[in-house]
């Protein structure tokens, strides 16, 4: 599930 938690991340960073 690495892969659902990097795109999480890149959306928060987008975001952030």
């Amino acid at each position: 599930m690495d892969t659902f938690k990097d795109s999480v991340r890149s959306f928060s960073s987008e975001i952030g």
